[in-house]
């Protein structure tokens, strides 16, 4: 008989992780702060703490037995769960590998020795310290807390607002832990995801996306297979497969966004996560478009079986996430959304709000508006489908409101 498991923190991307462990027969325990979070009301048993508070949470279940701990599509949990772990002496990673993974300055620093193309960056913590950063680095310059999710507390600061760096800064350290933030250089180009899987301390990229955003920054859209060439493609894979055995991490699911400059073949790592990506996009997503269950190997690995993920052969179906943007006012009716969630192709869709709401542009990961996935076998089979998904739903506002 399969034994208990814990997962910490229970939102709504880790939903897939319990279901899955659940097939498996596990009882699924799960930490999170919140008793109205999704992963709550499919979970076996809630233990209701800060997924961030490593001791509380080791207080709560110093005397309970669980087979293993782990966490999945989300950042800040990553860091505790593996903590947790290693107290109890089940399967986790080096904790100075993790933390190439989970910090950005770690991660920067640590992309010198790697050989991975970073943007340049400076560690600030006040406002002459940003004021020197920008005088080396130029505009315009990214603002971003080194260990913190969802795009909170990013910001661009350019001519129009560098009036007003210090308030950027103040806000950014706000969303830090640590109290220092990132400045980087801008870089443009293509933004790509890269999905991928390590085993033994050997690493695969399995699968590319090329994302889109908002005029906010936020990330607005992902089709895979990317668009980047082929043989640019295989360049970042394995600058992303040697950042991750270097790291010394052992096993698990990886995310990385890269940014990268087609016409003159280069590119620039953004961030990566011993984790998966969000919005189903390690659960669901990497296993339609690349062919690899990421789940089953990631529980093969807790049993102790590794793979050999050279032997592995890979596919490229298509798979396309876009969120919603309605724009901004009180939500009058919403039309469509059952007919569209039963269109073919849909793999999952969803609102975030409901009529009556009043619905704002997304300014960070956490608030917009809702999204849908589509899978397929081409570009041009997913564009069709998210075509007519968008025609499908309708959603009237009844007072729009002045975009500021």
């Amino acid at each position: 008989m399969t034994g208990k498991v814990l997962v910490v923190a229970a939102g709504a991307w880790q939903v897939p992780l319990i279901r899955f462990l659940q097939t498996k027969g596990h009882h699924v325990s799960v930490v999170d702060p919140y008793d109205h979070s999704p992963g709550v009301a499919v979970a076996d048993a809630h233990i209701k703490a800060d997924v961030r508070n490593e001791e509380e949470i080791f207080q709560a279940i110093k005397d309970l037995s669980f087979e293993f701990i782990v966490t999945d599509q989300s950042d800040i949990s990553v860091e505790t769960s593996n903590n947790l772990a290693r107290r109890f002496g089940l399967p986790a990673n080096p904790p100075e590998a993790v933390s190439l993974f989970v910090n950005k300055f770690y991660s920067r620093r640590f992309s010198a020795q790697a050989k991975m193309p970073v943007p340049k960056w400076e560690c600030v913590q006040t406002a002459a310290e940003l004021e020197a950063a920008l005088a080396k680095i130029g505009l315009p310059a990214i603002l971003k807390p080194p260990d913190n999710q969802a795009s909170c507390g990013i910001y661009k600061i350019d001519e129009s607002n560098v009036a007003k760096a210090a308030e950027l800064l103040a806000a950014s350290l706000a969303q830090s832990r640590q109290k220092y933030v990132l400045c980087e250089e801008y870089v443009s180009g293509e933004h790509i995801t890269v999905e991928g899987y390590c085993s033994k301390g050997k690493h695969r990229s399995f699968a590319a996306s090329t994302k889109e955003h908002f005029p906010s920054g936020v990330i607005a859209q992902l089709l895979y297979p990317t668009t980047v060439p082929e043989d640019l493609l295989a360049e970042v894979f394995a600058a992303n497969d040697r950042y991750v055995e270097q790291s010394g991490l052992k096993f698990g699911i990886t995310h990385a966004e890269y940014i990268v400059d087609v016409p003159n073949g280069r590119f620039w790592l953004v961030e990566i996560a011993c984790r998966g990506g969000g919005t189903r996009l390690s659960s669901d997503i990497a296993k339609w478009v690349s062919g690899a269950d990421i789940y089953e190997l990631f529980y093969k690995e807790l049993h102790g079986e590794h793979t050999d993920l050279s032997k592995l052969s890979l596919q490229r179906k298509a798979a396309y996430l876009e969120f919603f943007e309605f724009g901004e006012g009180f939500v009058e009716k919403i039309e469509g959304v059952e007919a569209a969630r039963a269109l073919p192709g849909v793999l999952d869709l969803n609102l975030v709000f409901a009529e009556g709401d009043r619905i704002r542009l997304a300014e960070n990961g956490r608030t917009r508006q809702g999204f849908f996935i589509v899978f397929g076998e081409t570009h041009d089979d997913v564009k069709n489908k998210a075509a007519l998904v968008k025609k499908t739903i309708t959603v009237k506002l009844a007072q729009a409101l002045e975009v500021v």
